[in-house]
């Protein structure tokens, strides 16, 4: 909740801003990221296990500070290109003696594993090959679940579903995600076939009209 965020979260970026200032991933020779976070969903970068380590331990006392803690299993620990002396060692998360969970390293994944970050899988190899696997499973079980159902609604019913419902399902990951324009063509492709089952138009129709409210 909102509350929830002014009360814990927003003073922990704070710190972790004054801790980590010279600190990060360079975008630019004046712009450094060190942290991202959207509610309670913390993504912390740097450019060596150390620089990482330190951010999360820094994560870890204030939340132990407040009765909180992290799951081993649910953190997710990733490097790319490390330096030759770098061991890559993800952080050591100690639980609380009343957590269920054991405690343990966090999960270390190799570069080409994606994970699940705001809605979308990235991987740090740069591939979007997990994430277009997840918007082909959308897009076969909408066009499996909707094709009996636009073939009894109206024209119009079957355009405010495409455009509301199957259209808005792309738009998120393809504002993120450098998707071959094959893969996109072929999304294209259902969609239409879905709209001419639902409009009972012949495959002839113009695509603009096909689309038109």
């Amino acid at each position: 909740s909102p509350l929830n965020w002014l009360f814990l979260i927003d003073p922990l970026i704070e710190l972790l801003e004054r801790v980590n200032e010279s600190k990060g991933y360079t975008i630019t020779p004046e712009n450094k990221v060190h942290t991202m976070v959207y509610a309670d969903d913390i993504l912390l970068l740097g450019t060596s296990s150390t620089n990482v380590n330190e951010s999360f331990d820094v994560c870890r006392e204030y939340m132990a500070y407040h009765e909180c803690y992290y799951h081993p299993g649910k953190t997710i620990y990733s490097c790319i290109n490390p330096a030759k002396l770098d061991p890559c060692e993800p952080p050591y998360i100690a639980t609380p003696y009343w957590a269920p969970e054991d405690s343990g390293p966090a999960k270390k994944i190799p570069p080409t594993e994606a994970f699940r970050y705001l809605g979308m899988w990235f991987a740090l190899d740069g591939s979007w090959k997990k994430q277009i696997e997840v918007i082909d499973q959308a897009i076969n079980a909408l066009s499996g679940g909707l094709s009996h159902t636009l073939a009894s609604a109206t024209p119009e019913q079957c355009r405010f579903v495409v455009q509301s419902v199957v259209i808005p399902k792309l738009a998120y990951p393809l504002t993120l995600a450098n998707i071959p324009e094959s893969n996109i063509n072929r999304w294209e492709v259902k969609i239409r076939a879905l709209l001419r089952a639902g409009l009972k138009t012949a495959r002839s129709m113009n695509t603009g009209a096909l689309y038109a409210p």
